[in-house]
């Protein structure tokens, strides 16, 4: 007997995850809804720049700090297209 899975519980099997150095945070306002958008910065080795991370609303950011290894989750819908150019073996 299989039990299917909802939609939520396929989402958390999904994704890979990303490690690098914690390079702070970036603040900014979506123009037209007026959103203040909280970005992790996050350096991987062989990066040129940093891959920004969209933090969710209530994420406790005292637990990153500067130039400490993270660790992250990110979906597919993230990474597709965006990840090109890093190396990530």
């Amino acid at each position: 007997m299989t039990t299917e899975k909802t939609p939520e519980q396929r989402k958390e099997n999904f994704g890979m995850f990303v490690k690098g150095i914690c390079n702070g945070f970036r603040q900014y306002t979506r123009k037209k809804t007026g959103e203040v958008v909280t970005q992790l910065l996050i350096n991987l080795p062989g990066a040129t720049s940093s891959l920004q991370i969209e933090v969710p609303t209530g994420t406790d950011l005292t637990k990153f700090h500067d130039f400490e290894p993270v660790s992250v989750k990110i979906m597919p819908s993230f990474y597709e297209g965006r990840i090109i150019g890093f190396n990530l073996a």
